[in-house]
């Protein structure tokens, strides 16, 4: 069965019925269930997850749970840049999600390649703040899916720097300037590990 059993994303979805878009949200979950058995998706597909982050929206939903059956299992970022041919720079709407996922990822790998050599720590955690804001913003443009691009944009919004560096200052495990600027720098090379899980992505 897959990972979310029916009956608990009912409730979930049941629970979160005010919060979700008035159009074109899941219904409940045997529909999903079904869709999954129907396309011979992967059994351990974390469906509450993508829910989650759809809102609830079921074209998305099943966009991605679609995009999920082009996983590959087992390989680095380099090695699947390498058998999907991904380019540096891919032309606008040419990766699938999965594929506009893998580029993401191997950029922010190499955002501590290209600030290494800064010194100042301020300049250093703009610059990787910068960078992945930068990738983020590539990565919707060089996406299929425009629909899905086009959501993220609308609810993932990139934070200013005055943003960002307002709410790593009120971490608890942030006390100081210097600590908040570290902070940034190490977020910027990171991303959602749920979504990294649903796409099998090795870092």
């Amino acid at each position: 069965m897959f990972k979310t059993q029916p009956k608990r994303l009912k409730a979930w979805v049941e629970k979160k019925a005010g919060k979700l878009p008035p159009t074109q949200t899941i219904k409940n979950a045997e529909e999903l269930a079904e869709f999954a058995k129907k396309n011979k998706l992967r059994k351990d597909i974390d469906i509450e997850a993508v829910i989650k982050l759809t809102n609830g929206n079921r074209e998305l939903i099943e966009s991605i749970l679609l995009s999920t059956k082009e996983v590959i299992e087992g390989k680095s970022v380099l090695e699947l840049v390498a058998y999907f041919k991904i380019e540096n720079t891919p032309l606008s709407n040419s990766l699938s999600n999965y594929q506009a996922r893998i580029w993401y990822t191997w950029k922010k790998q190499r955002i501590g390649e290209l600030i290494d050599g800064i010194v100042d720590l301020e300049i250093k955690a703009k610059k990787a703040f910068n960078l992945r804001n930068a990738y983020r913003n590539e990565t919707r443009k060089y996406m299929k899916d425009r629909k899905l691009a086009e959501y993220l944009s609308e609810v993932e919004r990139n934070m200013t720097w005055e943003e960002k560096l307002a709410r790593t200052l009120k971490k608890e495990s942030v006390n100081s300037i210097e600590k908040a600027y570290i902070n940034i720098i190490e977020s910027s090379k990171t991303g959602r590990d749920m979504v990294d899980k649903l796409f099998k992505i090795v870092k």
